[in-house]
């Protein structure tokens, strides 16, 4: 199960020497839960106790927002929804090595990674995407 709970605000003018040709303000929130599946994949390089892996994993949230769009040059300027059903997608992938060693209390790991997320309807107004990416570094005891 995954929860998530966002909230976003924008605001853009353009402008000349002389005056404001134009604003606009932007709001969204939402909250949802939804069900996660995932798959993971792993490949032993020799045996130096080093492994490489990738991960994939994908949900769906099921959820409300709430969405407030001014645009001070249109007519009608307020665009307004209040608990708007709403369905988020979240793709995520990782890849990255994985040395790990047995001990007595467990085996002990070192894990370096990059990895990414893409988030569907959850972007500015103009995308509706919203992406992360990074590298990860781990350290643990699994027993």
């Amino acid at each position: 199960v995954r929860y998530a709970k966002f909230e976003q605000n924008f605001g853009a003018m353009l402008a000349d020497d002389e005056s404001i040709l134009g604003q606009l303000a932007w709001l969204r929130r939402f909250e949802g839960f939804g069900v996660t599946v995932g798959a993971e994949f792993r490949r032993p390089l020799g045996n130096s106790g080093l492994n490489a892996f990738a991960r994939g994993q994908g949900a769906l949230l099921f959820g409300s927002k709430d969405l407030q769009r001014v645009d001070y040059a249109a007519l009608p300027p307020v665009v307004r929804l209040d608990d708007a059903d709403e369905v988020v997608g979240i793709g995520e992938m990782e890849i990255g090595l994985e040395w790990s060693r047995r001990l007595a209390l467990g085996d002990v790991f070192v894990r370096g990674t990059y990895g990414g997320q893409l988030w569907t309807e959850a972007g500015a107004p103009t995308l509706t995407f919203l992406g992360f990416e990074g590298f990860g570094l781990s350290l643990g005891l699994a027993r």
